[in-house]
């Protein structure tokens, strides 16, 4: 099949293009299309990133006061991009191989911008008020916040996601650009119709001279004290209850986290999972389940989740305890095994059909510290997990005892 010969038809080819900078490459030359990303290694959750008003100023890099950058990036049709993100910086360009030459002397001068519209930092500055204002009106936000908070304290990069954002700055954002572009950790990548020295001759363009090291590591805070048992937030408006079972989870590098995720699967990954048939199909407590699966480098929180109506709160928490208490003591059977295992087999192959998807696969998998085709790897691991090893994982991790309940509640 076409796509089976897509997933297998280009693999990523890394080098250092200097001692600070890493580069992928996966080369096809099928349809005369080049996607480019250069990930620059600072963001949000870095508190320099943030004293320097460095958010508003990448995520506006191409709203120049004339509009020339877009004028021009609209003339050759392409797609061009820029997002903080918490860990690191990016930029995305997509474009035609013959606009190539016009499209990196773009992508130049964009990286070079220092001048942005203050229309445009108007509007930044509105949606956050705004989206952070619709945010305190979603009680999924709220539920999920509140599990959030109960592991993580403030200044943690896994919490900064969840707290208020902090005020635009309309005038003078910008002048720290040079120093992030210049920072040594810079990973970058290319995909489609391009070769190596082509990458190698478009990267001497783009990319300025490295400069010295900065700590980019984030600020991680240890919980004060251990979980209570229940946690209730009131919310005013709400019809139903909103509901989580949450504890830690676990890491890519945990000797468990294959058998984890298909752990996950069965119990709240899908439409008959073990959550959805006893809370759903059986019993219509909910229209939703799921989880809050949030593998990292560090532990995130964990979480099953579900909602119901106000009059049936102690029956659905009922379900969702018995649940997992069942699933921890006795476990998947040898059918639920083999259905995850052909799931993770099955998505596989749909995730790796264009070279685009290679390329950012390899970029997450080398940007999080992981080793390259660690995506891959993992599914082979699920694919050899043995029955009774599986269980013996659910019987440690999936005791209700560590979990705790969270509930958002009608005020």
């Amino acid at each position: 099949m076409l796509w089976m010969s897509l997933a297998l038809a280009a693999e990523p080819l890394v080098w250092n293009h200097d001692e600070g900078t890493q580069a992928v490459l996966v080369e096809d030359h099928r349809r005369p299309l080049v996607d480019m990303t250069l990930r620059f290694p600072a963001g949000t959750s870095h508190p320099w990133f943030a004293a320097a008003h460095l958010e508003e100023a990448w995520d506006n890099l191409l709203y120049d006061p004339e509009g020339e950058l877009r004028s021009r990036a609209d003339a050759l049709a392409l797609d061009l991009s820029s997002y903080a993100g918490q860990k690191s910086s990016t930029l995305r360009m997509s474009c035609l191989k013959q606009d190539l030459p016009a499209a990196l002397e773009l992508v130049e001068d964009a990286l070079a911008n220092r001048e942005f519209s203050k229309d445009e930092l108007k509007r930044t500055a509105q949606g956050r008020t705004i989206g952070w204002e619709s945010q305190q009106k979603d009680p999924d936000f709220i539920l999920q916040q509140a599990a959030v908070q109960l592991f993580f304290g403030p200044g943690d990069w896994r919490v900064a996601a969840w707290e208020e954002p902090a005020d635009v700055e309309k005038s003078g954002v910008g002048a720290e650009i040079d120093v992030l572009l210049a920072l040594p950790g810079r990973l970058v990548g290319f995909a489609g119709d391009v070769t190596q020295d082509e990458v190698k001759a478009a990267l001497d363009q783009v990319l300025p001279e490295l400069g010295e090291e900065r700590s980019t590591v984030m600020p991680m805070v240890a919980p004060e004290q251990e979980p209570p048992g229940e946690v209730v937030v009131p919310m005013p408006n709400l019809t139903q209850v909103y509901l989580s079972l949450v504890r830690e989870g676990l890491t890519w590098e945990d000797e468990n986290y294959a058998a984890w995720k298909v752990a996950n699967h069965v119990l709240a990954g899908h439409f008959y999972s073990r959550l959805y048939v006893a809370l759903r199909h059986e019993g219509g407590e909910t229209y939703g389940v799921g989880s809050w699966f949030n593998p990292s480098s560090d532990p995130r929180h964990y979480g099953l989740w579900t909602f119901t109506r106000s009059d049936n709160v102690d029956v659905t928490v009922e379900k969702l305890r018995g649940t997992l208490a069942a699933f921890g003591e006795e476990g998947m059977t040898e059918d639920e095994l083999s259905q995850a295992k052909g799931y993770y087999r099955g998505r596989q192959a749909f995730d790796n059909q264009s070279p685009g998807q290679t390329l950012s696969a390899a970029l997450g998998e080398l940007g999080s510290g992981l080793p390259l085709g660690f995506g891959d790897q993992v599914v082979d691991d699920v694919e050899a997990l043995e029955l009774d090893a599986v269980n013996a994982f659910v019987a440690d991790f999936y005791v209700t005892d560590a979990f705790t309940l969270v509930k958002v509640v009608p005020e």
